[in-house]
C-alpha cells in the first residue's frame, strides 16, 4: 500500500511539474506581449514628441513671417488675418509667439552722471 501511495505522489508531482510548466510557458507568452505592447506605445511617444518639435519650429516660422507681414506690409492685425485667412486667435498665437521668440533688446547707455566724481573721475 506504500508504493502505490508513493507511486501516486510521484504522478501528482509530475502533473503539477507539468502544470507549472505550462502556466510559466503561458506567464512567457503574456510578459512578450507586454513588452512588444510597451516598446511600441514608447516607439509612438517618441515619435509624437518629434513632431511636436517640428511643429514647433514650423510655426516659430509662420510667427515670424506674420511679424513681417504686419511690420514689412504695413498691415493690421485684421488686414493680415483677412489676407491670410485665418481666424483672429490664430493671428493672436502667432504674434504672442512672435514676440517670445524675438530676443530682448536691453539698453546699453551708461548709467546717468549726477555731477557727483565717479571712481574713474
Amino acid at each position: 500500500m506504500a508504493t502505490a501511495r508513493t507511486s501516486k505522489n510521484l504522478a501528482n508531482r509530475e502533473r503539477a511539474r507539468e502544470r507549472r510548466l505550462t502556466l510559466q510557458a503561458e506567464q512567457i507568452k503574456r510578459d512578450q506581449l507586454i513588452d512588444e505592447h510597451t516598446a511600441d506605445f514608447l516607439d509612438l511617444v517618441d515619435q509624437r514628441e518629434a513632431i511636436r518639435a517640428d511643429l514647433a519650429a514650423f510655426d516659430a516660422k509662420l510667427a515670424t513671417k506674420l511679424a513681417a507681414l504686419i511690420s514689412d506690409g504695413g498691415l493690421s492685425a485684421r488686414d493680415a488675418q483677412a489676407l491670410l485667412e485665418i481666424d483672429a486667435a490664430e493671428v493672436k498665437r502667432l504674434r504672442s509667439l512672435a514676440s517670445a521668440h524675438e530676443a530682448p533688446t536691453l539698453p546699453t547707455a551708461s548709467p546717468a552722471h549726477n555731477g557727483e566724481p565717479t571712481r574713474a573721475e
